[in-house]
């Protein structure tokens, strides 16, 4: 791996992990907001909390667990030592979204319940995607983080993140 390799692959995590930390916190905020809320008994702001954890579900979070389906665990997953990482990836994306389902159907105590699982069990996933998956798409030479997130907003938010020219690997 070339020295402009190694630089783009660094690069590109850094831009996942700084994305993650946004949509990490995002999520712990308004599930902490909701929560208060249930607990003072104030149901407009708990109404509203709930509403806006469930948007960031829909137009963020599921989203971003597609797009790293598609480009992300799809590449990894081919490769025998990624393989039963990628099954628990996919496996906390179906949970989040049964819990994203069951927020939808909740109320009071049971939706502040449901969000803090919800936020729980996304941080979770995203320490295992930063600490574990990351890395090695960006070590392993036939992979490449920086093409595979290069332009996905989904991604890698307002980051730019740019492959470089040579060495580079098409996902599919």
């Amino acid at each position: 791996m070339t020295e402009t390799n190694v630089e783009a692959e660094n690069a590109a995590v850094a831009a996942m992990v700084r994305h993650h930390t946004e949509l990490v916190a995002r999520v712990q905020a308004t599930t902490a907001e909701l929560t208060r809320a249930v607990d003072i008994g104030d149901d407009d702001t708990a109404y509203n909390a709930q509403g806006i954890l469930l948007e960031w579900g829909e137009r963020e979070m599921l989203p971003h667990a597609e797009a790293e389906e598609t480009q992300l665990y799809r590449p990894a997953g081919a490769r025998e030592e990624a393989r039963l990482l990628v099954e628990v990836l996919l496996a906390d994306h179906q949970d989040l979204a049964t819990l994203l389902d069951e927020l939808r159907g909740a109320a009071g105590i049971e939706a502040a319940a449901v969000a803090s699982t919800l936020s729980r069990l996304f941080a979770l996933h995203i320490e295992k995607e930063n600490r574990v998956l990351l890395p090695f798409i960006a070590r392993t030479p036939d992979l490449s983080l920086s093409a595979a997130v290069e332009g996905l907003v989904e991604l890698v938010g307002d980051t730019p993140v740019h492959a470089p020219d040579e060495g580079r690997h098409a996902h599919g």
